[in-house]
């Protein structure tokens, strides 16, 4: 879509050399053959290597070409489908191969790891999960002012019974506490979320001196939630942040 910036390489072009230097090749011919191809392709440049594709592949017989394809604006019916599974498959067995041998340890402990008693937070209380507001999918449209005339979309989802027996009302301010933090945030009854669990959204707290350049979003008063969840507490399996399910403390 773009044109690549000078000295940079297109896609196609770092591909291609990943595609030589970390493929295995058990012999040194095979080194050299792939080497070669390689550096053919990259000679040859992409329109060539996909008009000989066109040419020489499948549908050879329909007389396919890259000019062809520019020139049939529409397209080019090829006819139905066919199928291409299993020949296509280069595993030996001709199966998807959908978890490397590698990571069978790793999936066994996350397996024992959904069936065993949750460790509670130091914090206790509530599981926090987060959400996005139905006309803020992303904190830039915080900006757009047609999208948010809502008079506070920063709050926290509490369910009605929970919300009772901590003497909560709607409105209320309450302190949102985690393991790493707090903040503050109005509450909002409903009977749409389960007992035990709160839901704040992500993408806020946009009045920070340091990105205050959002003039709209800066005026509804908000908070980020990243004050409040760990980021030390990874899912093992993945490696990834747990950003929904950490334990916190909901006080007036």
């Amino acid at each position: 879509a773009l044109p690549k910036a000078p000295g940079s390489k297109e896609d196609w072009q770092i591909m291609l050399e990943l595609w030589r230097r970390l493929t295995p090749a058990a012999k040194p011919w095979q080194r050299f053959k792939r080497s070669a191809i390689a550096n053919l392709i990259a000679k040859a440049g992409t329109d060539r290597v996909l008009d000989l594709m066109l040419r020489f592949g499948p549908y050879r017989k329909q007389g396919l070409s890259l000019k062809r394809l520019k020139r049939e604006a529409n397209g080019v019916d090829l006819g139905p489908l066919r199928s291409s599974v299993p020949q296509r498959l280069y595993t030996k067995d001709k199966k998807i191969d959908l978890i490397p041998q590698a990571l069978m340890p790793f999936w066994k402990e996350f397996q024992e790891s959904l069936i065993a008693t949750p460790k509670e937070s130091v914090q206790g209380g509530y599981v926090l999960i987060g959400r996005r507001n139905l006309r803020s999918n992303n904190s830039w449209m915080h900006n757009c002012r047609s999208l948010n005339k809502e008079k506070n979309p920063f709050y926290l989802l509490m369910n009605e019974q929970d919300a009772k027996s901590e003497g909560f009302s709607d409105g209320d301010v309450v302190k949102l506490r985690g393991d790493v933090g707090m903040i503050e945030i109005p509450v909002k009854l409903t009977d749409k979320i389960m007992p035990g669990v709160v839901s704040a959204p992500h993408g806020w707290g946009h009045a920070r001196s340091q990105v205050n350049q959002l003039s709209w979003a800066n005026r509804h008063q908000s908070a980020s939630i990243n004050d409040v969840i760990a980021d030390s507490q990874l899912e093992r399996f993945s490696g990834n942040a747990i950003l929904n399910g950490q334990h916190v403390q909901v006080q007036r």
